[in-house]
This record gives structure tokens, sequence and C-alpha cells, in this order.
């Protein structure tokens, strides 16, 4: 059953807008020619937390919360009725590898503001990489 977003929907809104937000003035305070080695650092900082959502349709992304299964969407991506999967880096036996998850649960949704969370069912010793977050400004 997906349950409207009440307690959360503040702190969803403030990561969707810090990731956005973070991004662009983390490649506007870099020089022009350090553009593309911004970018690639910044892919290389998140890349690990940002996992893929599909189901027999269509796809889209979300980031991990934390390492215990929870990821941010959009509402959009898991507004259908058919079972989604969720591919991600995982840190197993103390390696990162690859894995796909079929045990998908939507927790919550706030479909004023398209964002929704859901959560993956971990086999052990399974752990999800959550995305750093940081109060400071980025450096060029």
């Amino acid at each position: 059953m997906i349950k409207s977003l009440v307690g959360i929907e503040k702190d969803m809104v403030m990561a969707k807008t810090w990731l956005l937000v973070s991004t662009i003035l983390y490649l506007m305070f870099g020089a022009v020619s350090s553009v593309r080695a911004g970018a690639e650092r910044i892919f290389k900082s998140v890349s690990s937390s940002v996992v893929l959502i599909r189901d027999f349709e269509s796809h889209g992304s979300g980031v991990v919360l934390d390492n215990k299964g929870k990821i941010l969407t959009n509402y959009h991506i898991v507004n259908t009725p058919l079972p989604l999967e969720v591919t991600a880096e995982v840190i197993k036996g103390g390696r990162r590898v690859s894995m796909t998850f079929s045990e998908v649960t939507v927790e919550n949704v706030h479909k004023d503001y398209d964002l929704a969370t859901i959560r993956v069912k971990l086999p052990a010793g399974v752990y999800l990489e959550p995305i750093e977050t940081t109060s400071r400004t980025p450096e060029p």
C-alpha cells in the first residue's frame, strides 16, 4: 500500500533540491577548463549511490539514502502496477559488485512534488552505499 508523505516531504524536497543545486554550484565555481574534470569528480563521488529502477515498460533512477535499502526517486517512476526492479552497486563481502533486486516496496509518495521513497530487500551481508552530503561549499 502506498502512503502519502506527511513528515518527510520537506526532507525529500530538500534532498532533491540539494542534488541539483550542489551540482550546479560545483560546476559554476570551477574554471571553464576544469568543468569536465569537475563533472568527472562529481560522477565518481556519487555514481555508487545512484541506482537504476525499471519495470517491463520504462526505467528511471534513484539515489540511495541509507545502507539498508532506502532510495529516493520520482513518483512517476514508481507509479505503475508493474513490478519494479532495482539495479545498484553494493558492498558484498568487502567488494563492490552490481546486483539486481526484485523485492521492491514503495514506502511513501508525494504526487505534487513528484517524489517517492522505495526500499529494496537486501540479503544478509549486502549493503548499499548512501550518497554523502555536506554543508560546506564545494571548492573548484
